[in-house]
């Protein structure tokens, strides 16, 4: 028989909250191979997030979760799973945000980039990134990028699916929101999964293990 653990999952950014949604987290799915997981009013612990103070309210083990480039507070958090490379014993898990996607993408449905007729795809939403915005701009006076997100839509509307938009494509750019070591989402690995070239600018720990065979990719900090 599975030991019982009462958890409940706050300030997540999503509809996590809601019972009927919290079996479907990726963590809670985990945790359920081994526990018999419990939503609870009273749970012995929390996976919190960034979207509100909720966590605040629960006098139980607090566990941080974000997807996001943003640190734990480790005057509230007991736990951390995040981007940062860490050497916080036990307390601290480094997890990529591609490990928590419930579907990965799929590597063997790419086509040679020779057989590819269009040149660039960017498939954005989130304005704000500054370095993204110019390199856009700047790619586009040599050639135009064709953009199927919401900023800077090019293409008559949003694209649906943003893997299979970019396979005829050859070249991505798939920049991070921003840039740390170990910030690594699921932008860069989308790319590849269209079986794009990426050009890419956030983690700076892929300096060291990149393949420029088959990337164009900046790293991060500074100027990418």
């Amino acid at each position: 028989m599975k030991k019982q653990v009462k958890m409940r999952i706050v300030d997540s950014c999503g509809d996590y909250e809601k019972e009927e949604i919290f079996y479907q987290h990726y963590f809670i799915q985990l945790l359920s191979k081994k526990y018999d997981i419990i939503y609870s009013d009273q749970p012995d612990f929390i996976i919190y997030g960034v979207c509100g103070s909720k966590h605040l309210d629960y006098d139980c083990v607090r566990i941080f979760y974000t997807p996001e480039n943003i640190r734990a507070n480790w005057d509230i958090a007991d736990y951390s799973m995040d981007f940062d490379y860490l050497d916080y014993g036990d307390r601290h898990l480094y997890i990529p945000y591609i490990h928590t996607l419930q579907q990965k993408p799929n590597l063997s449905k790419t086509r040679e980039i020779r057989e590819k007729t269009k040149f660039c795809g960017f498939v954005v939403s989130n304005g704000t990134v500054q370095s993204r915005n110019i390199f856009f701009e700047k790619l586009s006076q040599y050639k135009k990028v064709d953009s199927g997100g919401k900023y800077k839509n090019n293409i008559g509307g949003r694209v649906g699916n943003k893997i299979e938009w970019l396979r005829d494509y050859k070249f991505n750019i798939c920049f991070e929101n921003s840039s740390n070591p170990g910030y690594l989402t699921e932008k860069l690995f989308d790319a590849y999964a269209a079986g794009c070239v990426p050009i890419y600018w956030g983690d700076t720990s892929l300096r060291c293990q990149k393949d420029t065979s088959k990337s164009i990719a900046g790293g991060g900090g500074g100027n990418p």
